[in-house]
């Protein structure tokens, strides 16, 4: 707290006690709220006592770490990009072993069956079946009124 603030406190008749400052209920002034505040944002002491208000964390769980290239991979859909082909999005296909990458071009309007498609001749063609597969961040995927992949 600013020692004008201690100040405040002092003429309204308080007084400090264990290093706090007591206010007589009966005074008010128009900055008090804000000296209030700022006094107890300033407190040393109080500042390492207090307990944190935030939620503690949950324990993780780290992931497996693969064993073979494209065992286990991660996907993402990216974009909007500028319109190339009727193609707006990116679907990201990340081997976690290698960290290689397959960029699949999509468009909103493409069904799940014809997602499976595209992912069976651009990915599994290649490298057969992963036994995991990793869903990056569902809410950048791109929407198709609850008909697309992605869709909860």
């Amino acid at each position: 707290m600013t020692s004008g603030s201690r100040g405040k406190l002092a003429e309204a008749g308080g007084r400090e006690t264990e290093g706090h400052w007591s206010v007589p209920l009966q005074y008010w002034w128009p900055s008090m709220v804000k000296d209030t505040q700022t006094f107890c944002k300033t407190c040393e002491p109080c500042q390492q006592a207090k307990g944190s208000n935030q939620k503690t964390m949950g324990t993780l769980h780290p992931l497996p770490i693969p064993t073979k290239p494209w065992d286990s991979i991660g996907m993402d859909f990216i974009g909007p990009f500028p319109e190339v082909n009727s193609y707006k999005y990116l679907w990201v296909v990340i081997c976690r072993m290698t960290s290689m990458v397959h960029l699949i071009p999509v468009h909103t309007t493409m069904t799940a069956k014809e997602l499976s498609w595209k992912y069976l001749r651009e990915v599994v063609r290649l490298h057969g079946l992963p036994s995991s597969i990793l869903v990056i961040e569902i809410q950048s995927s791109p929407r198709n009124g609850g008909k697309n992949f992605t869709e909860r």
